[in-house]
């Protein structure tokens, strides 16, 4: 058998006996198994090795790329009594082009991301949602205008600006459900960091 050790610029040559290894590792002849101990110990090195670089990979991910965390309207009321903070309501139907964007660039910004999960409650809120909403002791439904078409009544509350809905939308209400702030365009990163630290004052 031929080992192929990489220690000490050792190479072995399949013409060399068993015996003059071993007197060259300072082995004895009684204790042959001895020669097999730095494979051994080897493995067990590198196997540690990818361990920890494991261990280190997933623990710099988790700790690096937070989510974005949403809240439904119906948890509100159960996390304003933990604690007092403003909402921040996204409104958004799937065909617009400048919501998608918006999700796809400000709200995956990671200074964005930690700001709204420890100083805000984010809501995304799908304008065209189905389902009964109910929220400030009030059940909101959507309401059809077509086949398959409609907005829901809470979208309408929160969002309508001058008799119009104009996507995407922005609506903060404060502590005790009062909308303070509403825009309803799109608003760049650097805008709404702005407006994050202007509702932190």
């Amino acid at each position: 058998m031929c080992l192929n050790f990489k220690r000490k610029n050792f190479v072995c040559h399949p013409e060399r006996s068993r015996r003059a290894l071993q007197l060259e590792r300072g082995f004895d002849s009684a204790q042959p198994d001895k020669i097999e101990i730095p494979l051994i110990r080897g493995k067990k090195q590198k196997t540690m090795k990818k361990l920890l670089l494991f261990i280190l990979f997933f623990g710099i991910t988790s700790t690096g790329f937070c989510q974005l965390k949403s809240s439904t309207f119906e948890e509100i009321d159960s996390l304003q009594q933990i604690q007092k903070r403003k909402i921040i309501v996204f409104i958004h139907t799937d065909w617009c082009q400048f919501c998608q964007r918006m999700k796809a660039t400000t709200f995956k910004n990671q200074e964005i991301i930690e700001k709204l999960n420890s100083d805000f409650y984010f809501i995304s809120f799908n304008a065209e949602e189905k389902r009964d909403i109910r929220f400030v002791n009030h059940t909101f439904k959507f309401q059809p205008s077509g086949n398959n078409v409609g907005v829901h009544e809470l979208a309408l509350e929160l969002g309508m600006m001058n008799n119009q809905m104009a996507y995407p939308i922005l609506c903060v209400l404060n502590e005790n459900n009062e909308i303070i702030f509403q825009y309803n365009n799109y608003l760049a990163l650097k805008d709404f960091k702005v407006l994050l630290e202007k509702l932190e004052k």
